[in-house]
């Protein structure tokens, strides 16, 4: 079922993402996280030493997951993998497990760690959100929650 789940999040990635989204790892998720409010998570970034926090307030999977559960936390760290590269990827609070919130804890991987990152800002992968369909008259509009 994991590797199934991974063949979904690589094809929603590649779907659903085709912005170029470019820079240093704050400021891909900085990008990430707007896209994901474009979308309707009521998402947040912060950073916390070395280490960086996403919360999202909103699940637009809600309906899904008494049946996919985590699955469907699979897909969203695997699309925050596949922007930001070289990352961990810790869960504190999940809205699949019955939290109010979700909590993803972001940290370089000990790879990433080791290796000479000065020329990544100017990696770049190319992603776009297509329109989300949810919205009654069709028109996408960014979405700024508060807390």
């Amino acid at each position: 079922m994991e590797l199934l789940m991974s063949l979904v999040a690589k094809d929603f990635a590649e779907a659903f993402i085709t912005k170029e989204i470019q820079g240093d790892l704050e400021s891909r998720l900085g990008q990430l996280v707007q896209l994901l409010n474009d979308y309707g998570f009521f998402a947040f970034l912060s950073k916390r030493g070395d280490k960086y926090v996403i919360e999202c307030h909103n699940c637009v999977f809600e309906d899904i997951i008494p049946l996919f559960g985590t699955f469907v936390c699979k897909i969203d760290g695997d699309i925050v993998k596949k922007i930001s590269a070289d990352v961990d990827i810790e869960w504190r609070e999940r809205i699949a497990n019955g939290d109010k919130k979700c909590i993803q804890i972001i940290s370089l991987s000990e790879t990433s760690n080791q290796r000479d990152r000065t020329n990544r800002s100017i990696d770049k992968h190319k992603y776009e959100f297509k329109s989300p369909n949810t919205l009654q008259n069709g028109q996408r509009h960014s979405v700024h929650g508060g807390k």
